[in-house]
């Protein structure tokens, strides 16, 4: 079918991967059959948001760490709002159902039937066999839609690819607890001597005090399933000594958890919570899930850049491959100041091209993840109080050790699909078999064997993977955090600059602990990539972190906020009420519910302004301020706030009189909280103002109203 005149047609990238090219059809998707799409736009300026990454984590900029909030983003790179506006009007316009749209205009999801999608995309959706022998359905040719306005990535017109846990549950040894564990070396105050609980912060945590424990910190963990709430409380209880009583928030795509009951995959998201709290059991969990299908990846990470509170540290362990919307929402956590963790695999070392095909990949391929990778920890430990002492680590590999079955960490070169990124290029590679042309996996590793979770509703179990080291990972990221927020600092951001930097510096002995022995050759691959020795490697990066150390080298990296004083405008005459700024009302996200696919975050979490300044010196007659907040979508929660000035009376003063600084409330943009009001701000709403009083120096106003809401 020709476009319309006047229409030009666009055909769209990645819908027809090469690995079921090959595979055998089966027959067409009946036409009745309903697909769920996500529809991505294009960033308004790809080319300036590569320009502004490598400027905030140049150290030498002083623009270094200067990160965005995410309305900032959304109105420095979004999609126009004419843009979105067209995208959406189109696919209404040809009968697909609108079941969610997305405050930051960079996701669209609709409801489509297979005959739609042969009618608007152009291309038959075929059912065809996968090596399992289950079924998927996939276009038979190149997707393309007649439309003007660019697309970026369509997901959900394939359901091929699954993501996978990288968590393998391994038998417990005879004996259980301490002492007498029936591996040497093995010496977790689990069972069996596996590692669970405060044995992660002692293993890792060389110096860090009790009270750097992620406290203001906000945790988010990327999960296709759900779990048992009753199984964080159990691993929490059967710890020694037991772990404070921390509820993970969950943040189902569909708003109703009742009706996802947990499956196979629970294991996986009840490790990460409780391995998170073990690390960090000051913070607070926000665990993002949804079914394991072809959209939930990019709406999930949507909603986790534009959640309130915004999560600072964010982990996934699960490996699969992205999309073009996925990059683009990578890089926005980059400029918004949030670490992305993500599993670098058990599968071993990546063989050539691997990262495209056989092999899971870390998260997506992106330059803007700091892939993790696996150690196998040797400890000792004391029984009273009972505690473990780190000894040393090698690279996880436990092939052999568990007869053919088991895994090993992932890592090698991402060959001809991911350029080397800038911030591995000083590094050397001549001497470890990495490249100096691709880049180079994974970043950084952690414990991968032999620890203890709760699942299933009830299960204790051991297990293994780099699903243990990634949410470590980045719950040791949030006592990074907490430290540099009691400083008076910015987060970290994006670390693997950071991380770099440290290990090519004098630091690199002290700051981690470098991992020299091992492999991670799974069942006889090339080893040649795999083999962990001094310095940075493909088995194991640079290696695990070396307690306070480490969060020291990573504070100094982060710079100090030079103060700034901010003009306030002064006054004279004689001013006889004193009142205070008027704060946003405290509000909750209620999003109104469409289709069936809207993102609600449940439960339900309350925003509250910051405390205002009470001015010293006001007018005689005050204005009021109202703010209505509404709630307006049904993906991310949008409250506008809309202000309206009512002046009690009309205010007389002299005609020289310089009136006190004006509150400013601009409802169309959420100010971070690092925002400082100026004079320079331009109010919605500003009373009328006859000045007839004559200043002088004597009356000064003390204080700037403050406005700061926390949720948009």
């Amino acid at each position: 079918m020709a476009p319309a005149p006047g229409q030009a047609r666009q055909f769209l990238n990645g819908n027809v991967p090469a690995p079921y090219s090959q595979t055998p059809v089966l027959g067409a998707l009946a036409d009745t059959r309903v697909v769920h799409l996500a529809i991505g736009l294009p960033l308004r300026d790809p080319s300036g948001l590569d320009a502004f990454l490598k400027d905030i984590y140049n150290p030498a900029s002083p623009n270094f760490r200067h990160f965005l909030s995410p309305d900032e983003f959304t109105a420095r790179f979004g999609p126009t709002r004419a843009d979105y506006r067209a995208v959406r009007n189109f696919f209404k316009g040809r009968g697909l159902t609108v079941t969610a749209t997305h405050a930051d205009r960079m996701l669209l999801e609709v409801d489509a039937t297979a005959a739609d999608v042969r009618r608007v995309f152009h291309t038959h959706l075929l059912l065809r066999r996968r090596r399992d022998g289950s079924a998927f359905y996939a276009p038979d040719r190149r997707p393309a839609v007649d439309l003007d306005v660019p697309l970026g990535a369509v997901t959900g017109l394939d359901d091929f690819q699954k993501f996978q846990p990288q968590i393998r549950k391994v038998p417990l040894p005879p004996l259980h607890g301490r002492p007498g564990s029936a591996t040497p070396g093995l010496n977790g105050t689990g069972p069996g001597g596996f590692y669970m609980g405060d044995d992660f912060r002692d293993a890792y945590g060389n110096g860090i005090p009790a009270s750097l424990d992620g406290t203001g910190q906000n945790i988010a963990l990327l999960e296709f399933d759900t779990y048992y709430p009753q199984d964080i409380a159990t691993y929490e209880q059967n710890c020694s000594p037991a772990l404070p009583n921390d509820t993970a928030i969950p943040v189902p795509l569909n708003g109703d958890t009742a009706s996802t009951p947990p499956g196979a995959d629970n294991t996986e998201v009840a490790l990460d919570i409780e391995v998170a709290f073990a690390m960090a059991p000051g913070a607070t969990v926000y665990v993002f899930e949804g079914p394991n299908d072809a959209t939930s990846p990019d709406v999930l990470l949507d909603a986790m850049a534009n959640d309130t509170p915004l999560c600072d540290e964010i982990s996934a362990s699960w490996t699969g491959y992205g999309d073009a919307n996925t990059n683009t929402i990578l890089e926005r956590f980059a400029a918004q100041g949030q670490s992305f963790f993500s599993a670098a695999g058990d599968l071993g070392a990546y063989g050539t091209g691997d990262t495209a095909g056989a092999v899971p990949a870390p998260f997506t391929l992106s330059p803007w993840i700091t892939a993790v990778g696996g150690s196998d920890l040797t400890s000792s430990s004391t029984s009273n109080p009972p505690s473990v002492t780190y000894n040393s680590e090698s690279a996880w590999n436990d092939y052999s050790k568990n007869s053919g079955t088991g895994g090993a960490g992932g890592g090698g070169v991402c060959t001809n699909t991911l350029a080397i990124p800038w911030y591995q290029t000083g590094t050397a590679m001549s001497s470890n078999g990495g490249s100096s042309q691709w880049r180079d996996i994974p970043d950084v590793a952690l414990l991968a064997q032999d620890a203890i979770e709760v699942s299933d509703n009830g299960s204790e179990s051991g297990v293994d993977g780099t699903s243990i080291a990634t949410p470590l990972w980045a719950a040791f990221m949030a006592l990074v955090n907490q430290q540099a927020a009691s400083e008076g600092r910015q987060p970290l951001g994006f670390p693997d600059t950071a991380f770099y930097a440290i290990g090519n510096g004098p630091q690199y002995s002290t700051a981690f602990h470098d991992i020299t022995s091992g492999n991670n050759d799974l069942g006889g691959q090339d080893a040649t990539y795999d083999q962990a020795g001094n310095g940075y490697d493909l088995a194991t990066g640079w290696g695990s972190p070396n307690g306070m150390a480490m969060i020291q080298a990573l504070d100094d990296t982060i710079p100090t906020p030079t103060p700034t004083a901010t003009p306030i405008p002064s006054h004279t005459g004689s001013p006889t009420a004193s009142p205070s700024a008027t704060p946003w009302a405290t509000h909750t996200s209620s999003p109104t519910s469409v289709g069936t696919r809207t993102y609600s975050p449940s439960p339900t979490r309350t925003a509250s302004a910051l405390p205002s300044a009470t001015p010293s010196a006001t007018p005689t007659n005050t204005p009021t301020y109202t703010d209505t907040l509404a709630a307006t979508r049904s993906d991310t929660p949008t409250n506008t706030p809309t202000s309206s000035a009512s002046p009690s009376d009309t205010p007389s003063v002299n005609p020289t009189d310089t009136p006190t600084a004006t509150p400013s409330i601009t409802p169309t943009d959420t100010p971070s909280p690092s925002d400082t009001p100026t004079p320079s701000d331009t109010p919605t709403a500003t009373p009328s103002v006859t000045p007839t009083d004559t200043p002088t120096p004597s009356d000064t106003s003390t204080a700037t109203p403050s406005v700061t809401p926390t949720d948009t």
